[in-house]
């Protein structure tokens, strides 16, 4: 759905956004990015994809859009970027459009951009978030989708099968926490109503579908709220690097790594079922060293969606990672959601 061109500032497309949602019977997709480096790197990749950019005609919006076929006819997607106000590498997608449009335009060119990254949530952060908004007076969830993690590490009563639930109902919050205690599963969305305020349903992969509600105020209360969680890792990981400088004309190896820890250690048998779930996630090893008894594995790694490289190594329970080559370090972002929710979801960065 295509918005009047108007000059906006963040405050009065907000607005706009209000009325749209109230008028139009739609639901608003809000996506949060993580942007390192310049919006050019986006637009080139959205070009590529036969995207139209205008960055003029909406103010301090940008609106970008595209037309693709489903069932022999033609179907606009329209999309809405804005700057965060304090975190200037922090972006919002805004669109009227459903989560399929976005699914078959979107998601995939975000994934494939060495430097940007979706505000994951978490599994702990998620948690802390849904603590926040249910503790909010008459506030309920009302629908749940959780899955098991690959390797089974989390606490349960039945820990030994891959599970994919959904549930929909007023009392979702009983049935998830039934569930993460028998099945282990791990959040995927959950969808809540704060009674004369919002509905609206969270995804894990950093995007927000809002049903009804003011927008600025489901921004500045639900997401600011989730951003404040989480900027403190991704800062910790953006500082990772592999630098050579110069110092009284000497050149010097300068680096700073990244450790994660989790909860239960792999052992050396598990260690190849670890490189194979892995392979499996689009991280390639080489140049690798896996000793018997305490652990001690080394390697690079490749992260093949997003074109990086960086070293890895581990004891079985902590993770090292320097960036190489001058890479990005989403890929180290991705590495901690891999580890998260494929491996331990009780995995932490070590400070």
């Amino acid at each position: 759905m295509k918005l009047p061109i108007q000059k906006y500032s963040a405050s009065s497309f907000c607005g706009l956004c209000n009325d749209t949602l109230k008028d139009n019977n739609k639901n608003l997709q809000i996506i949060t990015i993580f942007l390192n480096d310049e919006l050019d790197s986006i637009y080139e990749k959205l070009e590529e994809n036969e995207f139209i950019i205008d960055n003029s005609s909406f103010g301090e919006i940008i609106h970008f859009s595209k037309i693709y076929q489903l069932h022999k006819e033609n179907r606009e997607v329209d999309y809405y970027l804005l700057r965060h106000s304090k975190y200037k590498e922090i972006y919002f997608i805004f669109t009227f459009n459903g989560i399929s449009d976005l699914y078959r335009t979107l998601f995939g060119i975000i994934d494939n951009i060495p430097n940007v990254y979706y505000l994951w949530l978490p599994p702990s952060y998620f948690d802390n978030l849904k603590d926040i908004i249910l503790k909010i007076e008459g506030s309920y969830m009302t629908y749940f989708h959780g899955k098991k993690v690959d390797m089974g590490k989390q606490e349960c009563k039945r820990p030994m099968f891959y599970r994919d639930i959904e549930y929909t109902g007023d009392d979702a919050k009983t049935a998830f926490e039934e569930m993460r205690f028998v099945y282990g599963v791990l959040p995927q969305a959950i969808e809540f109503v704060i009674p004369n305020s919002f509905k609206f349903k969270i995804n894990k992969r950093g995007y927000y579908t809002l049903y009804y509600g003011k927008v600025e105020d489901f921004l500045n209360n639900i997401i600011e709220r989730f951003i404040e969680m989480v900027i403190k890792d991704n800062q910790e990981m953006e500082s990772a690097k592999m630098d050579i400088k110069k110092e009284n004309g000497r050149e010097i190896l300068e680096t700073k790594q990244v450790i994660f820890e989790i909860e239960k250690d792999i052992s050396f048998e598990e260690f190849r079922e670890f490189l194979t779930v892995m392979e499996k996630n689009n991280f390639s090893v080489y140049n690798t060293k896996l000793e018997e008894g305490s652990v001690i594995f080394s390697s690079n790694v490749v992260d093949e969606q997003k074109g990086n490289i960086f070293s890895m190594t581990s004891d079985g329970k902590r993770f090292t990672i320097i960036p190489k080559y001058k890479s990005s370090f989403v890929s180290i972002v991705r590495f901690h959601r891999f580890l998260t929710e494929k491996i331990d979801q009780l995995t932490k960065i070590i400070y």
